[in-house]
């Protein structure tokens, strides 16, 4: 692959245009002020996007596999308020971001983190949140760093348990050029989110996020995502705070929960009704309420 194309990681200039455009204008809905920064270093440019008070805590937050750091944008505004926060387009993902180097292990994942925060100079101590894939980043670099961590925040997160088979069969089928399998993929993944009317308007669109950045980018393979060992989950050394709904279906809510629960009791765990990998857009007054609970050390209700 060239790397060094003006136009990688897309398939060609036009691809790269239409996307660049199509992100840009969903950025401008992002609902507070915010500044850019684009992070060069080992793995290649790292995009950024910074709210809130400069002189507040950090909190880092990674996205999920296949979409950008505007996937916090319904969460974005409070938590803002309350904190410096820097949104990553994750660097082996879409986004703005733009990877120059393979990247096949998790230790690759966790040298691209160093080098995001000693470049944004975050030398002490930095919360981290991610969702699902990014959670699964998130839970690796608090094991990686922990010194470097204050609290880990983990929304649907992959790795607490095996991913169903159902899930991998259903993205496979993303891949054909089919409509039908990408609309029935995010009604079954996100089931109390396509209930909502605007669904229509958003994931199910052929203008969604997903869907121009599969037809823009090229093809690689991903980190894939690996189960926490029961000594891992043990292991943390950070307060973290795990929420999941409890319709998630990429892989079993119970399972994962009666797993912490014996491994790893001082996990707070946060059950949220009436959604599932959908948590964050279908339920985001309730998942931000609970996150600052657990920043600031208020119980949680």
């Amino acid at each position: 692959m060239d790397y060094s194309a003006p136009y990688h990681p897309f398939k060609s200039p036009a691809a790269k245009q239409r996307y660049l455009d199509f992100y840009d204008k969903k950025a401008r809905h992002w609902p507070v002020p915010a500044e850019t920064l684009t992070i060069s270093g080992t793995y290649g440019e790292t995009f950024v996007r910074i709210s809130g008070v400069p002189d507040a805590p950090p909190i880092l937050l990674i996205p999920g596999a296949s979409v950008s750091s505007l996937m916090w944008a319904p969460v974005i505004e409070r938590l803002s308020g309350e904190f410096r926060v820097y949104a990553v387009d994750n660097i082996y993902d879409y986004g703005r971001s733009v990877y120059r180097r393979k990247m096949t292990r998790a230790e690759d994942l966790m040298g691209w983190l160093d080098e995001v925060l000693d470049s944004l100079g975050l030398d002490g101590k930095v919360s981290l949140a991610g969702l699902s894939y990014g959670g699964w980043i998130a839970a690796r670099y608090a094991l990686h760093a922990p010194s470097r961590i204050a609290k880990l925040v983990l929304l649907a997160p992959v790795g607490m348990a095996p991913v169903r088979m159902q899930f991998w069969i259903r993205v496979a089928f993303l891949f054909l050029p089919f409509p039908y399998f990408k609309r029935s993929f995010w009604k079954w993944l996100f089931a109390d989110l396509a209930r909502k009317k605007e669904f229509y308007g958003s994931r199910a669109s052929e203008e969604d996020e997903i869907s121009v950045a599969m037809q823009s980018f090229k093809m690689k393979n991903s980190v894939m995502p690996s189960v926490l060992t029961d000594e891992e989950v043990a292991g943390f050394q950070v307060p973290v705070l795990f929420m999941i709904g409890e319709n998630e279906r990429s892989f079993s809510p119970t399972g994962s929960v009666k797993r912490l629960k014996e491994k790893a009791p001082a996990i707070v765990i946060e059950i949220l009704k009436d959604a599932g990998h959908d948590l964050v857009f279908v339920q985001p007054e309730i998942v931000i309420e609970k996150v600052l609970q657990f920043l600031h050390n208020r119980k949680l209700e």
